[in-house]
C-alpha cells in the first residue's frame, strides 16, 4: 500500500506523525516513512483551497499512490455533531462559488454558467464514491462539509449557508481535495475531528487539542485497517 496522508498544517499533523515516528520539526513540508512495509507519506499542504490544490498536485504527478487520505479539523453547523467528533466526509459542495446579489447568494451553478452535473460534480455536489472498495467505516458517521475561503463566524452568513447548502460541517480544504482526487480517480477519504460548532465566533468554545487527539485516535485504526 502506498498511502498519502494529507493535512493543512504540521498543528493537526501532528500526534499523527509522532505515531508513525516522523520528524515534522522542520521547515520541509513533504515526508516518507516505511510502516509494516507499506509506504506512508505525509503532506503539509497549508491552509486553505489554493495551497492544497498546488501542493496535492505537484506531489501526486511525480509520486504514485493507491490511496489518499485528507485530514483536520473542521466546524460543525449541527448539535447533534458535538464538539470532539470524528467524521468521514463524504460529499463536498463549495460554499462560496457564486455570486453575491444585493446581498442574496446565488450558486453558480443555479445561473447556468455551469453544468450543475458537469463532471465531477453531480447536482453542484462532490461524492466520494471510492473508499468503500478500501475500507468500512462503520464507527465513523458519514456527513456532508461545505468549502469556504472564509470560516463562518457572523449569524446572518450562517443561517444563509445552512438554507442555501444544508450542510453538517464546514471547511477550508475538503472540495478542492475532492475535486483533484475524482479527477485523478484517486481513492480517497477525508477525516475529520469537530473542534467547533459554526457560530457567532468565539474562540474560547473553541477545542482543538481535543479534536486533534481524536482525530489521530480515529486515524490510528483506519491505517491499520488500510494496511492490513
Amino acid at each position: 500500500m502506498k498511502l498519502l496522508i494529507l493535512s493543512s498544517t504540521k498543528f493537526e499533523a501532528k500526534n499523527i506523525a509522532f505515531f508513525l515516528k516522523i520528524d515534522i520539526s522542520g521547515k520541509d513540508n513533504f515526508f516518507r516513512t516505511n510502516y509494516f512495509n507499506n509506504s506512508i507519506s505525509l503532506l503539509i499542504c497549508g491552509i486553505g483551497g489554493f495551497q492544497t490544490m498546488y501542493n496535492m498536485l505537484e506531489n501526486i504527478e511525480s509520486n504514485k499512490y493507491d490511496f489518499i487520505i485528507n485530514i483536520g479539523i473542521c466546524g460543525s453547523f449541527s448539535k447533534s455533531l458535538p464538539i470532539g467528533s470524528v467524521v468521514n466526509i463524504t460529499e463536498e459542495q463549495f460554499g462560496d462559488f457564486g455570486i453575491n446579489n444585493r446581498g442574496n447568494y446565488i450558486s453558480l451553478f443555479s445561473t447556468k454558467l455551469i453544468d450543475s452535473n458537469l463532471y465531477p460534480f453531480e447536482n453542484g455536489k462532490l461524492l466520494n464514491k471510492s473508499f468503500e472498495k478500501f475500507i468500512k467505516l462503520e464507527n465513523i458517521p458519514a456527513v456532508s462539509s461545505l468549502t469556504v475561503n472564509t470560516a463562518s463566524g457572523e449569524k446572518n452568513q450562517i443561517q444563509m449557508l445552512v438554507e442555501k447548502f444544508n450542510a453538517d460541517t464546514e471547511n477550508m480544504e475538503g472540495a478542492y481535495f475532492f475535486y483533484v482526487c475524482i479527477k485523478k480517480n484517486i481513492p480517497f477519504l477525508e477525516i475529520r475531528s469537530i473542534s467547533n460548532l459554526v457560530e457567532p465566533r468565539n474562540n474560547e468554545n473553541w477545542q482543538i487539542m481535543l479534536a486533534v487527539k481524536n482525530l489521530t485516535d480515529a486515524l490510528k485504526i483506519i491505517i491499520f485497517e488500510l494496511i492490513k
